[in-house]
């Protein structure tokens, strides 16, 4: 569990989600940074920021929060796990 400001939050409330998009759209987003796709092609675009409406126990309001979740730097690699719907 993590404590932000009054407000808890549990770990597996944060996570991260893996969404495919077309390739026309990876290289117009690409442009519109400034690379070239053949730089960019073997990349992925990270969005580790996520945006949730919590209830805050001490207040008694809901309130929007941004949580960053990965302390990450351009040139960092990832790994992961995939699991299926059922945890395994």
């Amino acid at each position: 569990m993590a404590l932000y400001d009054s407000i808890e939050v549990e770990a597996e409330d944060l996570y991260i989600t893996f969404h495919s998009i077309p390739d026309d759209q990876y290289r117009t987003y690409v442009k519109e940074q400034g690379l070239s796709y053949e730089d960019a092609k073997e990349k992925a675009i990270i969005c580790d920021t996520q945006r949730r409406t919590i209830y805050d126990r001490t207040t008694g309001e809901t309130i929007p929060k941004q949580f960053q979740l990965l302390n990450s730097k351009a040139g960092d690699t990832l790994s992961y796990r995939m699991l299926s719907e059922d945890g395994e």
